[in-house]
């Protein structure tokens, strides 16, 4: 969005500057092509400073950007999810690592690994942080399918918002460059065909 912003900021600069220039370069012409010129310079002046560049920007910013809020807040949801599973993931790692080597000890020491005091202890927490970790995995995939869900109506909603806006823009800018067209005889053209002899 900052960079439509941006462009059309340019834009409507660029309009400023040309048509300062036809103002400087007309200044001395008669009032048959002075008074237009200067009133093509006036309007894109006031299009630049008062024009719809801020009714688009707030538009923008209350209907493109807005629907999208609450996938910012759901994508939120979805990192602590993730966040939470990477850390139940871990915690299960640790217990099942530390099972291994405990029973790789007592495999190398030809014992029954039962007869260390720890081993159910580890069995019982390996079990449980198993438990936590496929619940938070469920989590994640839940959380996941919502936002995908949410997200596609949001972009597209967002989508048909910033092109109902820009197109709204830009049709505004049409008119108002075809409102200070003239011809020879200073009357304003309404069409938008370009000027021919």
């Amino acid at each position: 969005m900052t960079m439509t912003m941006n462009s059309y900021r340019q834009l409507l600069s660029s309009f400023d500057s040309v048509a300062q220039l036809y103002g400087n370069v007309t200044a001395h012409f008669t009032p048959k092509v002075r008074d237009p010129i200067n009133s093509f310079r006036d309007g894109m002046r006031d299009l630049k400073d008062k024009g719809p560049f801020n009714e688009l920007n707030k538009e923008l910013h209350s209907t493109t950007l807005a629907v999208l809020t609450p996938i910012k807040s759901e994508l939120k949801k979805v990192q602590a999810s993730v966040d939470n599973y990477k850390e139940k993931r871990k915690n299960y790692d640790n217990v099942r690592y530390k099972l291994e080597q405990l029973e790789k000890k007592y495999a190398k020491n030809t014992k029954p690994v039962s007869e260390d005091k720890s081993y159910q202890k580890y069995l019982v927490r390996r079990d449980k942080c198993k438990v936590e970790y496929e619940r938070s995995k469920a989590i994640v995939e839940r959380d996941v399918t919502v936002l995908k869900a949410n997200s596609e109506n949001a972009f597209l909603a967002s989508m048909n918002y910033y092109l109902h806006s820009s197109a709204k823009f830009c049709n505004f800018l049409k008119n108002t460059m075809n409102h200070y067209r003239v011809n020879k005889d200073n009357s304003n053209l309404q069409s938008t065909s370009y000027i021919t002899d």
